[in-house]
């Protein structure tokens, strides 16, 4: 998926979201919330609810869109473990992966997808989802991989195995078991030269490899490659600076390419271009998150206690609801009305002309009964 993103903070607020108010009086123990634009009913709730935002266009001018300030419920999931997003000019749309393997999604602007989330016909067994423009890719539990197209049925990637993980946003980038990185974006897969012992990868104009060891490896342009004075780094080449890393997350293009390392210990750091130093993003007393997730406008982090703080969002994303705040003004440190979260995801676009963010919306799937999220210590 290419990542697109941004810049911003947030209020503590201690209240349930709804889901999680009324499973105490008998209902769902799990669910999916979403907050932010709704232009293509990416909540789960057809326009014009379930409010209305005023935000401003590329030109400078109000207009007015469907938007939720705070999280809502998407309808009809329960038992999610995953959740995926992708938020394009035409086309927004959620993803959850269930715990029994199957796939819903939801938004969009294309025939084949329902503003309701619906099963993807043909999907199961699945691991891992990773949704993109047009179309998305799915990590089975047998280590293959299948895509799949809005109304279409999903097809295998031919002479694709032993897969441990993808790249998010439907970047065709897989982690393979020996530790090797394969990509199928011309055709039939290629390995990717100079990887090796690779845990995980984060795909966009720069791109990321964590390492078993902890280190990373960076190619594409030098947006977030610090101490690497390059411009193009061709090679995935050795990111100075980086070690004990659990995870990685890069959103945005061009200028507004942002990368976030997520650390063993849960510390968080964004990284700069050129020679410049790593920036820490949580300070010594703050050192709390298990994933991050960078996607357009909107960068999320879960919190080990099970909240979600907004990390950076581009310019105009709070005026869309995408702070989850329930306010209407900028800088709020975490999203209201949400506990026990256990995964997330964010979407959204930044335009170059006015540098406005469109379409943000964050996704957060939630359950009362998972174990509290925790990463290892290194």
């Amino acid at each position: 998926m290419v990542f697109l993103a941004a810049a911003a903070s947030c209020a503590l607020a201690t209240l349930l979201p709804p889901s999680v108010a009324q499973a105490r009086h008998g209902s769902p123990t799990s669910g999916v919330v979403a907050w932010g634009g709704n232009e293509f009913d990416q909540l789960g709730v057809e326009k014009p609810g379930p409010e209305t935002c005023e935000t401003s266009s590329a030109l400078g001018y109000p207009k007015h869109v469907s938007c939720s300030r705070v999280p809502g419920a998407v309808p009809d999931l329960t038992e999610v473990v995953a959740v995926d997003a992708y938020g394009t000019y035409g086309e927004s749309v959620g993803v959850a992966l269930l715990r029994n393997g199957t796939v819903e999604e939801w938004g969009g602007s294309f025939a084949g997808i329902s503003p309701l989330p619906t099963r993807v016909a043909g999907l199961n067994d699945v691991a891992a989802i990773s949704r993109g423009e047009l179309d998305g890719v799915a990590l089975l539990r047998n280590g293959t991989v299948e895509e799949w197209e809005p109304g279409s049925a999903p097809k295998a990637v031919v002479g694709l195995q032993h897969v441990t993980s993808i790249a998010p946003y439907g970047e065709r980038y897989a982690v393979l078991r020996n530790g090797e990185v394969t990509s199928w974006n011309n055709g039939a897969p290629e390995p990717v030269i100079g990887l090796a012992n690779v845990q995980s990868i984060a795909v966009g104009p720069t791109s990321l490899a964590v390492l078993n060891s902890g280190r990373v490896m960076g190619w594409g342009s030098n947006w977030c490659l610090g101490g690497l004075e390059q411009e193009e780094v061709q090679a995935p080449t050795l990111v100075p600076g980086l070690s004990q890393v659990a995870s990685v997350a890069v959103g945005g293009r061009g200028p507004l390419t942002r990368c976030f390392a997520l650390l063993r210990d849960g510390t968080l750091l964004e990284l700069s271009g050129g020679s410049e130093p790593l920036q820490p993003q949580s300070g010594p007393h703050e050192v709390a998150a298990v994933s991050v997730a960078a996607g357009g406008s909107l960068t999320l982090a879960l919190l080990r206690n099970g909240s979600v703080k907004v990390i950076a969002a581009g310019y105009g994303a709070w005026q869309e609801g995408a702070f989850g705040d329930g306010l209407s003004e900028p800088f709020p440190p975490v999203v209201a009305n949400l506990t026990h979260a256990t995964a997330i995801a964010a979407a959204g676009t930044q335009l170059y002309i006015g540098d406005v963010a469109e379409n943000t919306f964050g996704l957060a799937a939630w359950s009362l009964h998972a174990p509290a999220p925790f990463i290892d210590p290194p």
